[in-house]
């Protein structure tokens, strides 16, 4: 006859059992969250959460998702092929737009676009250079006026 084994469980959303609650290698489910811990002698860890590769075409926060490092964090876009076209884009989702409104992009050559709209150049401007508008959201590296032209140009404003 074969044997039956049951772990600690429980159905409450978001409990984990505590140190105390569980003794070293002992197993407990909660079966709403559909998540199985354990416990060493300093820790109660989830089994199975401890992901270091994830390979998936969405992944979806029911909530607030969060991503941290305690480190710097490096996105690699497209790792595998070698493909130059890939881009780092992040958009908000809206029910208006299909596939959503860009906010953030960063292109392979390294150019920055903000909200589809303003590209900011992707080298370095000479000395007295600052970043100046084409009037279209685009932003390249252009010569200022001479602080006699400025002067000029505030004393016509004052």
């Amino acid at each position: 006859m074969a044997s039956i084994v049951k772990i600690k469980r429980s159905s409450i959303k978001g409990k984990a059992p505590s140190l105390s609650s569980l003794q070293i290698g002992e197993l407990a489910l909660n079966v709403r969250d559909g998540k199985l811990f354990s416990a060493n002698s300093s820790a109660i860890f989830e089994i199975g959460s401890n992901v270091s590769s994830i390979s998936t075409s969405s992944l979806h926060f029911p909530n607030t998702g969060i991503i941290s490092s305690n480190s710097d964090l490096t996105v690699l876009l497209d790792s595998d092929n070698g493909d130059s076209s890939a881009n780092f884009i992040i958009k908000k989702n809206t029910s208006t737009k299909l596939g959503g409104t860009e906010l953030f992009k960063v292109e392979e050559n390294g150019q920055v676009t903000f909200n589809d709209t303003y590209t900011f150049p992707n080298s370095d401007g000479s000395s007295g250079q600052a970043l100046v508008t084409d009037g279209s959201g685009g932003l390249a590296f252009s010569s200022v006026a001479s602080s006699d032209e400025l002067d000029d140009i505030l004393a016509r404003n004052s």
